[in-house]
């Protein structure tokens, strides 16, 4: 719960830092210089925020620092100051003599093999695009996303000195506190838009400026509360998922309320890429639980349909209680967000873009003309007929093969299926027992494996596992194939 009120005050924290610019400085460096003084002491606990901030900070930009003309957002700051505190350490352990170093052996050699493919191939998608024309700026603002992957090297660490299940707890509960929180923000949103109260174009603003989220009219009374990091409640639904379906009946009723809440929020989110991860998390948590005989078909129904009913009855009752006001003014303001998908507009010129490079891809930065159907940009375009130039793409696994090619797609693929299969093989094929430590280890995992199904669903038609938000879930996932790994060794 702590976790759930840290997050609710950032958010108040952000929405200050908005509405008093001068503070959006001061409080952004206040937090980069806590994280960074909490990871000297408790290494496990710095990181863990790291990766919890994902869950509720949108596209990162929830506080910022301006220098001159740069503005950094908190996101690259903590993340900037994590990865150089992490470094300092190990220049100091190197200067004493001593370095402690988590070697690559831990790792398993397809996972390994996958990771040195896939980090030559981005090297190689930076410089071919350097090389072809595409501007310094175009490469590094496409590129910059994978360098989330460095995420790893502080992480790893812990792994190798013991304290990968200390680790993972601390994710585990700051994950769950921040989505948590993210869900209530939805639906809270959700009925302050459906009702248009005299503050609801503050909170408009501060959402859009944030870029905590995009906000939507569908029509009166109803809105599309789309936020990125929403992506991450599909491990907070996945959790609650085999959590309610293997704990006391007890436990199962306050995780069924909680499934309610987050499932309510993916339902406002009117995201078509999030219900297709929703039936992946379901799907797969299905054949986990019922393979590993740790839950049976009733129990999995009972969560399943309890959730989805609970969601509905909030749903409904945060968008209509009280009332909503017959005849409610529609600022003009807020109906102007309505866009259409171009989605498939971009899939033939994107195909041609890629057969040009098939193998090694174009490189970062290169983009592609295509007529899309958004209002905004038809009304920005020459002409009015639409036509957009952008090197970021919503078929996510075709941006990747125009970037750095077939190889490089593959290469990540084959990580990806490689650490669904570490963690099957290493901690959900364990048998579920009564003993809390195994069956903690295995109930995460287990999500885990849910959630990076999930995310490689949304992936198809939603660009996440080549931005931080989804790099974060898949470092995430490999930390704990290779903790289980390191701890099977050691037993």
């Amino acid at each position: 719960m702590k976790a759930f009120f840290i997050t609710v005050l950032l958010f108040l924290v952000s929405f200050l830092g908005w509405h008093w610019p001068y503070f959006n400085a001061v409080f952004a460096g206040i937090i980069t210089l806590g994280v960074v003084f909490i990871y000297f002491k408790y290494p496990e606990t710095a990181l863990g925020l790291v990766i919890a901030e994902l869950a509720m900070g949108g596209k990162g930009w929830w506080l910022s620092i301006q220098f001159g003309d740069t503005v950094l957002p908190i996101r690259i700051l903590i993340f900037t100051a994590i990865f150089l505190a992490w470094l300092g350490s190990v220049l100091m352990q190197l200067r004493n003599g001593s370095p402690k170093f988590s070697t690559l052996k831990n790792i398993p050699a397809g996972i390994r093999c996958a990771l040195i493919i896939l980090g030559l191939s981005i090297v190689w998608g930076a410089g071919w695009g350097l090389l072809r024309g595409n501007g310094f700026g175009a490469v590094f603002f496409d590129a910059n996303a994978w360098i989330y992957f460095l995420l790893f090297l502080p992480l790893f660490p812990l792994v190798g000195e013991g304290k990968g299940e200390l680790l993972l707890k601390r994710i585990l509960a700051f994950v769950l506190g921040a989505g948590l929180a993210n869900a209530l923000l939805s639906l809270v949103l959700f009925h302050v838009f459906a009702h248009q109260y005299e503050f609801t174009p503050t909170l408009y603003q501060w959402i859009r400026d944030a870029q905590l989220g995009e906000i939507t009219f569908i029509r009166p009374g109803a809105w599309r509360i789309f936020m990125q990091s929403q992506v991450w409640l599909l491990f907070v639904a996945a959790w609650y998922l085999i959590a309610g379906s293997v704990q006391s009946e007890q436990k199962q009723k306050v995780n069924l309320l909680l499934l309610a809440v987050v499932l309510a929020a993916l339902f406002v989110s009117f995201s078509r890429s999030y219900w297709v991860g929703l039936a992946a998390v379901s799907l797969s948590g299905i054949v986990l639980l019922l393979r590993n005989h740790a839950a049976s078909w009733k129990r999995i129904a009972i969560v399943i349909i309890g959730g989805a009913m609970g969601a509905i009855v909030l749903t409904v009752a945060f968008q209509r209680l009280p009332p909503i006001p017959a005849g409610i003014p529609l600022r003009e303001r807020l109906t102007i967000e309505a866009a259409g998908s171009s989605r498939m507009n971009q899939l033939i010129p994107l195909m041609k873009a890629i057969a040009k490079h098939p193998i090694i891809g174009s490189g970062f930065g290169t983009a592609v003309t295509y007529v899309s159907a958004d209002p905004r940009i038809i009304a920005r375009s020459p002409g009015g007929g639409g036509e957009y130039t952008t090197s970021a793409f919503e078929w996510g696994y075709l941006d990747i093969w125009l970037k750095i090619g077939l190889v490089g797609l593959i290469a990540y693929i084959w990580l990806l299926i490689y650490i669904l299969r570490e963690m099957y093989r290493k901690s959900i094929s364990i048998p579920i027992s009564n003993d809390r430590g195994i069956l903690v280890r295995v109930c995460f995992t287990m999500v885990l494996f849910c959630a990076l199904v999930a995310f490689m669903s949304v992936h198809i038609t939603s660009p996440y596992l080549n931005h931080p938000l989804g790099i974060g879930m898949v470092v995430l996932c490999l930390i704990t194939a290779v903790a289980n790994t390191s701890q099977n060794s050691n037993n």
